[in-house]
């Protein structure tokens, strides 16, 4: 009797169950950074958090927007410094049938090419369903090639298996769509506790063999040669930062504007690096140097052009420009001053390593004193210094700053005695480097401004009531963006496929818009030749033009409290378009004090302290159609959704961490740019 019963028990055994099991849902049981979707929206908890639901049709989690990969629309965040034995846990709820209750079961996860994402102890461990219906098991992500110090992500359709332990029999489960990352927790303090996921996916979405290189040097190649930006070569302009120091980063229009023909500076470079390095642990400590004069370069890989001992080839007065020249020849041009990122380490001979992804690119490989040798060359190189009564730049014409501290653009509208005050955050070492370079552009700003006042310049408090979006929406616009501040409104234009950019600012008063056009006028790594507008060009109180350049036409102007600069490939096309859009203003022109701003009544601001952890919503009435913009000021309050679908807007949050956090309700008028705001306050318990 024995010996049939164990003879019966090796037959069912060895049989294959025909059974069916799926995947009910998948959470993410402690959540880390807050990953913004490509909606704008945070679907987001503090734990628990369910990243893919098979109730819900795909369209509601699956994001294809991408051609690159595919994505979600509920991705999220792991602690990359989790170790491989501390690995990043998933709960994955799967319903079986009564055959497969009692059976032990191993857990694999297929993506690409990969064999398994999860971690050999999580793979290798045998788990038993205690019943029919819907069980949880909780199994760790950890793919064999993840680094701890190296950021990395899974995107796309994850495929499951289940195998029986008693007949090795295979069952495969039905695929989920994921998007998950591995990144320093927490985030650095300018990203207020959230992280685009656009951001992300251009980063840190890669795996397998891509992940064998340090961070600095994927960071390097990533922002040198992977993103399609040219280093701007007639005038070194930057685009997206606040100039020498950093100061902001424009982010989303940096990622708007990957492989779109977008052109980039020195500064820029180093925004976007300093970013990239602080989603790792490793590389989060950095530092913004800023060295006046650089000087002539070897020859040097120039970001979006290739190998090139003369950054600024495309400089209009140069008749035949090139890439490459002779370490004499007069066409040679130099950088006046350059910006780079320097990265702490733990090596006491060796603690710091330069990152540049402007030349080189610079992995973080070299100390200061070796990038120097590799990027400059000497007396002795070149006969241009002597030539040109310039001199190379040394170690002692570099200063350690802050560099990046903000995403949003307001210190475009700050005065430059507030830049001055702000060479006291310079982080060891005199300061010395950047006062004398701040010195010698106010010199030059002064000769500017000179230069740039109306022979009868109007009244000064005005304004204007023309439809800016009207205006833009009969011109091939490739990309807009309207960012809004405490002191006014910062918007974009990008037309003919990248060939022109248009950048309007509508501030509080004049003096705010005089303040923008200093800031726009200086913001060049290698100056233009502004002249004095003839009378029948002049605009407004201040008009500065590049004329007779032979290529790219700057034009810049202020009327009232309007500040415009126009930037094109075409300079005929500058001057039509700056004219268009003078007229438009003009038309339209009236006292600052009767121009109607904003109005907006905020309801449902809880009305005294509330626990971490509660959501609660609010609603925006206003009196026009606005642009918006909800920012945190220390990311203790995370906005999850909003809907400005309607008259009346709504906007949802979340109280993340214990502390206080002060709100900003900012509001642009959706035709003239006008802005208004209202700050709220809230204390997390």
């Amino acid at each position: 009797m024995a010996t049939s019963s164990l003879l019966f028990s090796d037959s069912l055994l060895a049989a294959e169950l025909q059974t069916n099991a799926k995947i009910i849902a998948i959470s993410i049981p402690q959540p880390r950074a807050a990953i913004r979707n490509i909606n704008g929206e945070l679907n987001y908890d503090t734990s628990d958090l369910v990243v893919w639901n098979s109730s819900l049709p795909s369209s509601q989690y699956e994001d294809d927007s991408s051609s690159a990969l595919s994505g979600s629309l509920f991705p999220a965040a792991f602690d990359l410094a989790y170790t491989h034995s501390e690995a990043h846990e998933i709960d994955i709820f799967v319903e079986v049938e009564q055959d497969l209750v009692g059976q032990t079961v191993t857990v694999a996860a297929l993506h690409g090419t990969e064999s398994n994402l999860l971690s050999d102890s999580s793979a290798a461990q045998a788990v038993s369903f205690e019943a029919s219906g819907i069980n949880r098991l909780r199994v760790s992500l950890d793919p064999t090639w993840a680094d701890k110090d190296v950021p990395w992500g899974i995107t796309g359709d994850v495929f499951w298996t289940l195998t029986v332990t008693a007949t090795n029999q295979t069952i495969p489960l039905n695929p989920t769509r994921l998007e998950l990352y591995a990144i320093k927790y927490p985030l650095a303090p300018l990203f207020k506790n959230e992280i685009p996921v656009k951001f992300l996916r251009n980063v840190a979405a890669f795996s397998g063999g891509q992940a064998s290189a340090s961070w600095p040097a994927r960071v390097a190649e990533l922002t040198i040669n992977k993103f399609g930006f040219k280093y701007d070569n007639v005038f070194g302009g930057h685009r997206y930062c606040n100039g020498y120091d950093g100061e902001f980063f424009r982010l989303d229009a940096y990622l708007e504007d990957i492989n779109n023909n977008g052109t980039v500076n020195c500064y820029d470079q180093a925004g976007i690096v300093q970013l990239c390095l602080s989603l790792s642990e490793a590389t989060s400590n950095t530092l913004w140097y800023f060295m006046e004069p650089l000087g002539y370069i070897h020859t040097n890989w120039l970001v979006g052009w290739g190998l090139t001992n003369n950054p600024f080839f495309g400089n209009a007065p140069r008749q035949s420009p090139d890439q490459i020249c002779d370490n004499d020849d007069d066409r040679r041009s130099h950088f006046g001053n350059h910006a780079f990122i320097g990265v702490n380490t733990t090596d006491e001979e060796v603690p710091i390593m330069i990152v540049d992804s402007t030349i080189g690119p610079y992995r973080g490989r070299l100390t200061l004193e070796s990038y120097m040798k590799f990027t400059t060359q000497s007396i002795e190189d070149t006969t241009r210094y002597n030539d040109t009564n310039k001199r190379p730049g040394t170690i002692n014409d570099v200063d350690a700053l802050m560099g990046i501290e903000t995403l949003e653009p307001g210190r475009m509208f700050e005065d430059e005695a507030v830049k001055v005050a702000a060479v006291a955050k310079t982080q060891f070492g005199s300061s010395s480097v950047t006062k004398r370079w701040l010195g010698t552009r106010a010199l030059r700003l002064d000769s500017l401004l000179q230069k740039a006042l109306a022979h009868s310049p109007p009244a000064t408090e005005v304004s204007s009531n023309m439809n800016f979006t009207d205006f833009f929406a009969a011109k091939d616009v490739r990309r807009s963006s309207v960012e809004i501040v405490e002191h006014g409104t910062f918007a974009e234009w990008i037309l003919n496929d990248g060939a022109t950019r248009v950048e309007v600012t509508v501030s509080k008063d004049h003096e705010c818009a005089q303040t923008c056009f200093k800031n726009l006028i200086t913001a060049y790594n290698n100056p233009p030749d502004f002249k004095q507008a003839p009378i029948h060009r002049q605009k407004g109180q201040l008009t500065l033009e590049t004329t007779d350049s032979g290529t790219r036409g700057i034009l810049a102007w202020v009327h009232g409290n309007i500040m415009v600069r126009i930037t094109s490939e075409v300079e005929e096309y500058a001057h039509e378009l700056s004219d268009e859009l003078h007229a438009a203003i003009l038309e339209k022109t009236t006292p600052l004090s009767r121009v109607a701003l904003p109005v907006v009544e905020v309801t449902g601001w809880p009305s005294s302290s509330i626990n971490s952890g509660e959501k609660f919503t609010v609603t925006v009435a206003s009196n026009t159609r606005v642009h918006a913009n909800i920012r945190s000021s220390t990311g203790n309050v995370l906005l999850l959704k909003k809907d400005e679908s309607k008259a009346l807007h709504t906007y949802t949050f979340l109280a993340l961490n214990s502390g206080k956090d002060a709100v900003s309700f900012l509001f642009s008028d959706y035709s003239t740019l006008r802005s208004s705001h209202t700050t709220l306050h809230l204390e997390i318990r």
